[in-house]
């Protein structure tokens, strides 16, 4: 009992049942020790990240600022690129702590038992099941828009969509799915490069005048400011996912750098977006629609509607291999 001073005290209750409890020191030789090691390089796990993170919720920004103003949306900006960074050391914390947990109800059972299993089974496993519904609407709307001009119908998209997902739903292994996700990062970011073109083009269309922004938006309300948070929120979501990811890798104690490497990439392209969109349109933007919207189509917006649906493919295949890992987790007998 004497040396019990030297360990950091426990994440997972006793009483729940037999949590690992190790030093801080002790997590790296733990991880190099486990037997269950994964195959992905953290740089993949990176690569992989990127692809589920970075995506959609980019496009909402600039309207977010004019519903928030300058000062509420980039003290929401740092609270969420710091919570993102937190959360994936504490990932890293509960995986290394419970080295046997390859899907998050082990985790919740090892800390509270039967209650905790249930607990993920009705939150995170039901917002997983529900995923691949959510990205394979929003790859049918994405791909309309693209090709805009052949007025595709709403059965057209879904068979295109199917066609498209199947074949890349059939990679199965985590760290061959991270390789192709870095299509999915190119995607988005020459969509988002197009954006701050086509902004750029309209500043200096304008006469170089900025539009007028607010510090404290005061016409927007509590209900626009609340969307807007959450607007901001979303685009630094997707952590339900990460047990997977984790699970994977070859040094699960690279993780939180992952994670960190991630969100400060995200950041700052975000950071980029927002304040040019802002910056150009002010608080006269439409907040009801995406920056992709309010720059108006021309032959650039084929190409940047082009890398959002690469993106958003990518995406789903992403999530549908979380999706099927967790179905066979669940309804094949251990």
């Amino acid at each position: 009992m004497d040396n019990q001073d030297h360990y950091d005290t426990p994440l997972l209750s006793p009483s729940a049942g037999e949590p690992v409890v190790v030093s801080v020191e002790e997590e790296q030789q733990q991880d190099r020790s486990w037997p269950h090691v994964g195959k992905t390089p953290w740089l993949l796990t990176t690569a992989i990240l990127l692809s589920d993170m970075f995506g959609l919720g980019t496009l909402s920004l600039p309207a977010d600022f004019a519903r928030l103003g300058w000062i509420p949306a980039l003290l929401c900006f740092a609270w969420f690129a710091l919570s993102s960074i937190y959360s994936g050391w504490l990932y890293q914390r509960l995986s290394l702590r419970v080295p046997r947990a390859m899907v998050f109800d082990e985790v919740g059972k090892a800390a509270m038992g039967t209650a905790g299993s249930a607990m993920v089974y009705g939150t995170v496993y039901m917002t997983i099941l529900c995923e691949p519904i959510i990205f394979h609407l929003t790859c049918m709307e994405t791909l309309q828009q693209t090709f805009y001009m052949y007025n595709l119908s709403q059965m057209t998209a879904c068979l295109i969509v199917i066609a498209l997902i199947v074949p890349l739903a059939q990679i199965h292994k985590i760290e061959e799915v991270a390789y192709v996700s870095i299509l999915g990062t190119a995607g988005m970011l020459l969509a988002m490069l197009v954006v701050v073109g086509k902004l750029l083009s309209i500043y200096i269309a304008s006469e170089s005048a900025l539009a007028p922004t607010e510090l404290v938006a005061k016409g927007q309300g509590f209900h626009s400011g609340l969307v807007g948070a959450m607007d901001i929120a979303f685009a630094f979501g997707g952590q339900i996912n990460w047990m997977r990811y984790i699970t994977t890798m070859k040094q699960r104690s690279m993780f939180a750098a992952a994670v960190t490497i991630t969100t400060a990439f995200m950041t700052g392209v975000y950071l980029l977006v927002a304040i040019t969109g802002y910056s150009v349109f002010g608080v006269g933007i439409d907040v009801h629609q995406p920056i992709s919207s309010v720059v108006g189509q021309d032959a650039w917006s084929v190409v940047m509607n082009a890398g959002i649906f690469l993106h958003c493919i990518i995406a789903y295949q992403v999530n549908v291999n979380v999706w099927a890992s967790l179905v066979l987790h669940v309804t094949v007998p251990k």
